[in-house]
């Protein structure tokens, strides 16, 4: 298999990766079918992200990527008794961020990647293992995500 290629498109802040197969874009993702947090350090359940500084919001940015599976459909969405203190946010619109993000199944380029990884993440108010809930057609699942702190194991 060859190497993930980096793109820059036209109007493109920020560059995408693309590869055959989550491998290629990421080691050790949080994944489930469509969806991965990549990046990190290095990005395990086990292992945190990195969360910086308090901003003028009084959220806290931890910048990890986002891998998605292409032609996939779901939606991410902070659970209701996080909305208070975590907002999610990526691709190429600077600081938009909320608190559901909904995939339409996205297309690649160079055709034929599998998947496709965008920049941005999580603002937060603290350190914490975050849970997203990621929702298909056919199934919704909880993930976890270790945001300057360690989430439990089993």
């Amino acid at each position: 298999m060859s190497a993930p290629t980096s793109r820059k498109t036209r109007a493109a802040r920020f560059t995408r990766q693309v590869g055959a197969t989550l491998g290629e874009v990421s080691r050790n993702a949080i994944a489930v079918d469509v969806v991965a947090i990549t990046g990190g350090a290095p990005g395990s359940e086990t292992d945190p992200i990195q969360l910086g500084d308090v901003g003028d919001d009084g959220f806290r940015f931890a910048k990890v990527g986002i891998a998605i599976k292409t032609a996939e459909e779901f939606t991410l969405t902070v659970p209701d008794a996080w909305q208070n203190r975590m907002r999610i946010g990526w691709g190429n619109h600077g600081a938009v961020l909320a608190t559901t993000l909904r995939v339409p199944g996205c297309t690649s380029t160079p055709p034929g990647a599998s998947w496709v990884v965008y920049p941005g993440g999580f603002r937060l108010k603290t350190a914490a293992c975050v849970p997203l809930i990621v929702k298909t057609d056919s199934e919704t699942q909880t993930i976890n995500v270790p945001i300057g702190k360690r989430c439990p194991s089993g």
